[in-house]
């Protein structure tokens, strides 16, 4: 059927349409009623062409294939099309192109071609797939093209979307319109052309839901930008690993999320992209679980890793997820503004690093700036064989509250190193963790030597076990735990119920010092250090000291610490005391339930031997004096 520039309606409320290398249906400016029973057509050139009308378009099945330009074509106009056929292979099954405004809906029939998908220039209508099964193998070419579509729809419904490709991208939608793929058994496969790229434009309330996307040799396997807030991408896998799909080798990021929303990626596998694994910037709502991450990025200094994040705002989640090889560090979060409401970590690990070792970072560094505010929590999660440390902090942003229970920290360089900012406030807590065979602190607390008195430092460190018993488990070369406040912080630190065994130097090492003079305030440090049970330290580093203590504390430069501290069991090495105060310069050292004089070393020393467990011995000198305060004086974080 061929019509032109037809006056008046087309109707029909029957018929079938049969084509053999021949076109089928091919109507320019024309209002149509037309209701077939059925179009099939198998070679010529248009297999149903519909330029430039109005009115009503269906056929309520058949079958078209092999045409040489395009199976189902509509330009222009603004007619409504349901078609309950299905296709066959062709060079374009499906091009829909400046149709403005109505609906088209391809349905019933199976999609199974060689041919591809394109979708563009349209401001209106809803266009909607959703034949059961939609299969498309389009080695070199692009399968699903949704181009400049602002003002339209596009809905791939009941699943059953199956993408192939070779070189070509597997599904792309720019420059406008709204986009869902829903349903289950979605699938996207492809070789060096990138799987999955959606670039300005929405991805609408329903989602975009696939199985499993792959990519392999690409630039990027995954590109979401700026998908708006509706929906986001969900990749379900099936339950076991890789089922997901694998993204690997890929010249840049392996998958780039970047001003999207409600992304969810479950059971993939990102592996040996050049670039980042992942990198999201801008990114609302990211859930990860079930996924590995490995021997991604070629670049150190921070500016490559495993899973590289920006901004990330809103609630997110990681679980069962590893993340090891990275050349730098394995995650690393670096964000300048806004909030991140929480990000929960749990059953994690990070690390190891790569082979060798030295070309290595964290297991996963926060490094904030600006304004930022985040909220972290890390629950049965691994920090494993990092070059640096297993968890580091850099707060250079408006505050941090990050907690770990029930974490593992094995064979890193630093177990955690949870640092601050000049202005930034930070809230810590450590609980029932176990760290075992660090190079350097198990635990490094340490404040920037720069900060002023509006930057508040708290710190919960309870029931943690450090060293198994085994010689250098705890620490090979340094402390158990170590806490370093400097600069003019506010700093309230706990440490409670820890056990520390195998620490080259000092179970618990902890210091105020280095006023910053510089800010006109003073540091202050008040520290509770209660129920922890330390070890002899090993002190067999290369350099032993032969003379140990098992906690000291002191109080230096102008700052002003105050210790409650109370019913620990203690050892030391060679002539040294248990427990070590010392009180230097003009600092302030204050004692809960010290009433003796504070020039008296011998009194001072007799007291926190007796707060101590029975048989503790104890030493103590000072500078200036010991102040005595009463029981609670000393705030807890």
């Amino acid at each position: 059927m061929e019509v032109t520039n037809q006056t008046g309606t087309l109707t029909t409320t029957s018929g079938t349409i049969s084509a053999t290398s021949a076109n089928g249906i091919d109507i320019t400016t024309a209002v149509l009623a037309l209701t077939l029973t059925s179009v099939t057509t198998n070679g010529g050139n248009i297999g149903v062409g519909l330029s430039q009308c109005s009115g009503t378009f269906t056929a309520n099945g058949g079958n078209i294939a092999n045409q040489a330009i395009g199976g189902f074509v509509v330009f222009g106009g603004t007619v409504t099309v349901t078609y309950s056929g299905g296709f066959g292979n062709g060079v374009k099954i499906i091009e829909i192109n400046n149709h403005d405004s109505n609906n088209i809906t391809f349905q019933t029939g199976t999609i199974n071609s060689n041919g591809n998908v394109i979708v563009q220039q349209c401001s209106g209508g809803i266009i909607t797939f959703s034949n059961p099964t939609k299969t498309l193998s389009t080695g070199a070419t692009t399968a699903v093209s949704l181009t400049n579509n602002t003002g339209a729809t596009i809905n791939f419904t009941g699943g059953g979307l199956a993408i192939t490709t070779t070189t070509g991208t597997g599904f792309t939608a720019t420059g406008g319109g709204t986009v869902t793929v829903q349903g289950t058994g979605n699938t996207i496969s492809s070789t060096t052309g990138t799987a999955l790229n959606m670039a300005n434009t929405t991805i609408g309330t329903s989602g975009m839901t696939f199985q499993n996307i792959s990519a392999n040799g690409a630039a990027n396997g995954i590109v979401l930008n700026t998908t708006g807030a509706s929906g986001g991408l969900t990749v379900t896998g099936t339950g076991t690993a890789g089922s997901g799909g694998t993204v690997q080798n890929c010249t840049g990021n392996g998958v780039t999320l970047q001003n999207t929303s409600n992304t969810s990626l479950s059971w993939m596998n990102i592996t040996g992209n050049d670039d980042n694994g992942i990198f999201g910037d801008e990114l609302t709502g990211f859930s990860f679980n079930n996924c590995s991450v490995t021997n991604n990025a070629d670049v150190g200094g921070g500016t490559e890793g495993g899973i590289r994040f920006n901004e990330l705002y809103g609630t997110c989640t990681m679980s069962g997820t590893t993340v090891s090889g990275s050349f730098s560090d394995n995650v690393r979060y670096t964000p300048a503004s806004g909030t991140l409401t929480s990000l929960n970590v749990s059953n994690c690990t990070f690390g190891p690093g790569p082979f060798p070792l030295s070309n290595g970072g964290n297991g996963f560094s926060f490094v904030s700036s600006g304004t930022a505010v985040a909220n972290i929590t890390m629950t049965g999660t691994t920090f494993t064989g990092n070059f640096a440390s297993g968890f580091l902090t850099t707060v250079g942003g408006a505050s941090l509250n990050a907690s770990f229970s029930n974490c593992t920290f094995t064979s890193n360089n630093i177990g955690v190193d949870l640092g601050n900012g000049p202005t930034s406030d930070v809230n810590y807590s450590v609980t029932n963790c176990t760290f075992l065979n660090q190079a350097s602190n198990a635990m490094n607390l340490v404040s920037d030597a720069n900060s002023t008195t509006s930057a508040e430092y708290l710190a919960t460190i309870s029931n943690n076990t450090i060293g198994n018993g085994t010689a250098d488990s705890g620490s090979m070369n340094s402390f158990g735990i170590a806490g370093d406040m400097r600069g003019d912080v506010q700093a309230r630190i706990s440490l409670t119920n820890n056990t520390i065994k195998n620490t080259d130097q000092e179970g618990i090492f902890v210091q105020s010092r280095l006023d910053n003079t510089g800010s006109g305030g003073t540091q202050t440090l008040s520290l509770t250090v209660r129920d922890n049970t330390v070890f002899t330290p090993d002190d067999n580093s290369a350099f032993p000291f032969g003379v140990l203590y098992g906690v000291r504390i002191e109080s230096r430069n102008a700052t002003e610490l105050c210790l409650d501290i109370s019913s620990n069991a203690s050892a030391s090495v060679g002539a040294a005391e248990h427990f070590r105060v010392r009180q230097r310069d003009t600092s302030v050292f204050r004692l809960e339930r010290f009433s003796g004089i504070g020039t008296d070393d011998a009194a001072v020393a007799a007291f926190i031997a007796a707060q101590n467990d029975a048989g503790s011995t104890a030493n103590a000198t000072h500078v200036t004096t010991y102040t005595g305060v009463s029981d609670g004086f000393c705030p807890n974080p």
